[in-house]
């Protein structure tokens, strides 16, 4: 969950700050306007308290007039759904807030009423200076507003023209000659942190090869992925506060990843091969690809703990993180879902602090499987039994999934809860007892009460967390003197 530590604060920072416009040009009189508003980053601090400023070197707003203006006067209006004008708008001269018509000299603009800092409005006389230079209905009306706009909050910020006959009409807002509206100024983010490059999966642990004597990732390597950080920049033109193009780069100063999780199969070696409580810090790192073959300058951790990471990554900015990490080769991998959070530093005190925190990958076992699709009825005229032969040289849980003949199933049966079992792990190289399937049912039976085999027969699988087993299926006949194995 992405978390806006200082988004809404009430800060005192960027209130009052004064530029010319607005950023972004944009025309109204089109279907879609175009562009659809100016976007700011919503990793923005707005100030509740006094206004923060939207400001930038240029921005012309466009409308069209919608009615003829000749020499008998008109009043121009412009509101802000919420907000206000930045700096106090002008009329006609070198800073003129408004122009009218298609030549600049053809209509005077006289400002009347608004406009000041306090104002979300402002109403301008307009009148032709000649019958010859009207203002025809196509012709537009382009508004700079002075200063930008000042905010108090981050809601969607429209702007609306209208063309009145009388001043009161104006005021009043009634009888409009003309009226348009569109969205100016809307929030979105520009940086966003996901846990996925989109093709990238989790490694297995290997436990069919051993380095040393533990368990490593799939294909017998100690080196593998632990998640990816994907911190992407917005595909749309989003602004800072200024109008300058907003980028993850520009928006903070610094940046902490944090991955938590159980980290001791990291730990360092003594000279009897055993874990020592130690770590060395290059053996997590953030790499530029999936294979961790890529380096990043500086990528290796800042610190390992048993329970967390973590990596300072101010450098990278937008980009692909692979946290990849080297197992010591004896330590079981535990079987586990990594956690991570993203935090960074805003660039001024204009922008906030941000945290987001991601679900990395889930580590599972690369264990083997075996089905035996006829189990006869635990309560029938022969007795069933099952023998388990771990033959992998790794040890490793086994489990048992039971479906009836009705296609009702029941999961994670474990081997210990089995009438005669003493334990799930079932060591390299050994077998179990021999389990009758009534007690492996009754143990179904324990995990699910509603499982019924009724007078049908089972489908078994045995799970085994190591690389490969066998499983026997063996029957005898009704007076114990002959068994069959199939």
């Amino acid at each position: 969950m992405k978390k806006n530590l200082l988004r809404t604060a009430v800060a005192l920072v960027g209130a009052g700050t004064a530029a010319t416009a607005l950023s972004t040009a944009i025309t109204f009189n089109t279907t879609p306007q175009s562009p659809t508003s100016i976007i700011i980053a919503n990793e923005a601090i707005i100030s509740a308290a006094l206004g923060t400023d939207i400001t930038a070197p240029d921005g012309n707003l466009t409308f069209d007039t919608g009615f003829t203006v000749s020499t008998t006067s008109r009043y121009l209006r412009m509101d802000l759904s919420s907000g206000t004008w930045g700096a106090a708008q002008k009329a006609a001269g070198t800073a003129t807030s408004v122009e009218m018509g298609s030549t600049v000299a053809g209509i005077t603009e006289t400002l009347v009423s608004g406009g000041t800092t306090n104002d979300s409005f402002v109403i301008y006389q307009v009148t032709a200076t000649k019958a010859t230079k009207p203002s025809a209905a196509s012709d537009d009306v382009v508004f700079i507003p002075q200063g930008g706009i000042t905010v108090k909050d981050k809601s969607a910020v429209t702007i609306t023209y209208g063309l009145y006959e009388t001043a009161g009409d104006a005021v009043s807002q009634s009888s409009a000659l003309s009226t348009d509206s569109g969205t100016l100024i809307t929030f979105a983010d520009e940086t966003s942190v996901t846990a996925t490059d989109g093709a990238t999966v989790a490694p297995k642990i290997d436990v069919t090869v051993a380095t040393k004597t533990g368990k490593v990732f799939a294909g017998g390597v100690s080196k593998g992925l632990v998640g990816v950080v994907n911190i992407a920049d917005s595909a749309a033109a989003t602004e800072l506060l200024d109008g300058t193009a907003a980028t993850t780069n520009n928006l903070t100063s610094a940046s902490v990843l944090t991955v938590t999780g159980d980290m001791t199969f990291l730990q360092d070696l003594d000279t009897n091969n055993l874990p020592d409580g130690t770590y060395t810090l290059s053996n997590a790192a953030v790499w530029a690809n999936s294979t961790c073959t890529t380096t990043l300058v500086g990528s290796a951790a800042e610190t390992i703990t048993d329970t967390n990471m973590t990596f300072t990554t101010t450098a990278y900015n937008a980009d692909v993180l692979y946290v990849c990490v080297e197992a010591n080769g004896v330590t079981d991998i535990p079987v586990q879902t990594f956690t991570a959070n993203y935090a960074t530093t805003g660039a001024s005190t204009s922008y906030s602090d941000e945290s987001t925190d991601l679900t990395l990958f889930a580590h599972a076992k690369n264990g083997s499987a075996v089905t035996k699709q006829l189990v006869l009825n635990p309560t029938g005229n022969y007795k069933n039994f099952l023998r388990i032969t771990n033959t992998s040289t790794i040890t490793g849980d086994v489990s048992f999934s039971l479906i009836n003949d009705s296609g009702e199933a029941v999961n994670a049966v474990t081997l210990a809860s089995i009438e005669g079992q003493t334990s799930s792990s079932l060591a390299g190289g050994n077998s179990t007892s021999m389990i009758d399937v009534a007690d492996l049912y009754a143990a179904a039976q324990a995990t699910l009460s509603t499982f019924d085999v009724g007078t049908g027969k089972l489908r078994v699988t045995v799970n085994g967390n190591f690389g490969t087993m066998d499983v026997q299926n063996i029957t005898t006949a009704t007076d114990n003197t002959s068994f069959d194995t199939f």
